[in-house]
């Protein structure tokens, strides 16, 4: 897992999965949004994790409101 600043993991999704998710969409139509609807509990949990790393890094005092 990639890390972050003082070792906390890196926020984000890794161009690594964006390109291997891109790869699985149709390339015969139109992408839709039912296509995209696979991938959104990946987003879900990213955008969480995110959240809380911010939220303990203001915790800790490393950032302030």
């Amino acid at each position: 897992m990639d890390r972050g600043h003082q070792g906390r993991p890196a926020a984000g999704i890794p161009l690594a999965e964006i390109g291997e998710a891109l790869a699985t969409l149709p390339t015969d139509r139109t992408v839709t949004t039912d296509d995209w609807t696979g991938y959104l509990h990946i987003i879900d949990e990213k955008l969480a994790a995110a959240v809380d790393q911010l939220n303990e890094a203001i915790g800790e005092g490393l950032l302030t409101r």
